[in-house]
């Protein structure tokens, strides 16, 4: 729950629609599927995407993230 907070609050982010974490040797591997507004180019989409990985791999313990953009519907629930 604490990472998907962080990460739904980070501005341009419109939802996060699946958050998995998983525990190795190493540390934490993520992978999160986020929603944006369907307007934005692909590199505005892709730029956040980058900016929601340095994000997460800045968290004590993360040692790698996988980010996937998907674009925001209108009747997608809040997340």
């Amino acid at each position: 729950d604490e990472l998907r907070t962080a990460v739904a609050q980070m501005p341009g982010v419109h939802g996060v629609a699946e958050l998995r974490a998983r525990s190795f040797g190493d540390g934490t591997h993520v992978w999160v599927e986020i929603r944006v507004d369907p307007e934005l180019t692909v590199r505005a989409a892709h730029d956040l995407g980058e900016a929601v990985e340095r994000r997460l791999l800045e968290r004590e313990g993360i040692c790698d993230a996988v980010v996937h953009v998907d674009a925001a519907e209108t009747d997608d629930p809040p997340r």
